[in-house]
């Protein structure tokens, strides 16, 4: 097997698989750094196009014989003048094919095959990056799925468990859209969607009264967990959720550092561990 090959193959095996925005700028860098090193880089910039294209309505937008149903071009134009002109085509056809198997390899199956019908390494990443582009409406959406998160004044564990799941979702969403987005910002957006009256209210308030440096998303997510092992044990019974033994302002250090969590998604079950 040619150097050039075994270069191909590492650089490729080091580019993720892209399934989900938010691997979408990971993802481009490493394909970027993979087809610089192998020189193909110009052809997703739209530097590098199929020399000597014929001017046609159908053929100047991407590297294709003159009717899109005939697919990507197999052969050189049959107007080519001299063997110069053909070995300089298939140079350019190999650094085509090389970037548009570097794209379709690193892709999840359903997105290779929203690309099948597109046959150039350009339309495939203009494609792509249109798809993940950050968008106004989508941010609209998110804050209206926030803002319609509720839970019912006296949750069951499950209840706060699957409240948690959703919200965490929401979040990440959220994080792939704007990853500048301030973590402490979580803390205030979860308070958000819990109900203005009731044990959780009361949680909120017990969390605020906490030293500022103690008010971290490890902390909140200790006395959630307390919380709700405290409602798994005594629900029916009368008891405050947010007592629990000991009461849930009572987290220690320890316990808020082994909870983690200051980034990333946390997800709680009923009365285990974070």
């Amino acid at each position: 097997m040619p150097v050039s090959t075994f270069v191909e193959i590492d650089s490729l095996s080091s580019i993720p698989i892209l399934t989900h925005p938010r691997d979408i700028n990971k993802w481009k860098i490493a394909l970027i750094d993979h087809l610089v090193l192998l020189d193909c880089s110009a052809i997703i910039d739209g530097f590098d196009v199929e020399p000597f294209r014929m001017a046609h309505p159908h053929g100047n937008a991407r590297p294709t014989l003159p009717t899109p149903s005939e697919g990507f071009a197999k052969k050189p134009p049959p107007h080519l003048a001299n063997g110069q002109e053909v070995s300089r085509w298939y140079q350019w056809r190999s650094r085509e094919l090389t970037a548009q198997r570097s794209i379709l390899s690193s892709l999840s199956p359903q997105l290779r095959q929203e690309l099948s019908n597109n046959h150039s390494a350009k339309g495939m990443w203009d494609y792509l990056l249109l798809k993940f582009a950050p968008s106004p409406e989508r941010g609209q959406d998110l804050e209206t799925k926030l803002s319609e998160l509720t839970i019912p004044p006296l949750p069951t564990p499950e209840q706060m468990n699957l409240h948690l799941k959703k919200f965490a979702k929401i979040w990440e969403e959220m994080m792939d859209l704007d990853p500048s987005l301030d973590p402490d910002e979580r803390i205030s957006k979860f308070v958000f969607t819990l109900p203005e009256e009731g044990p959780l209210k009361e949680l909120v308030k017990r969390f605020e009264k906490l030293d500022s440096r103690r008010q971290t998303w490890g902390m909140l997510m200790g006395m959630w967990k307390e919380a709700m092992g405290a409602t798994r044990r005594f629900q029916g019974d009368g008891v405050d959720i947010t007592e629990g033994e000991g009461g849930a302002g009572e987290v220690t250090d320890t316990e808020e550092a082994e909870i983690g969590t200051e980034t990333g998604t946390t997800t709680i079950e009923a009365g285990g561990e974070a």
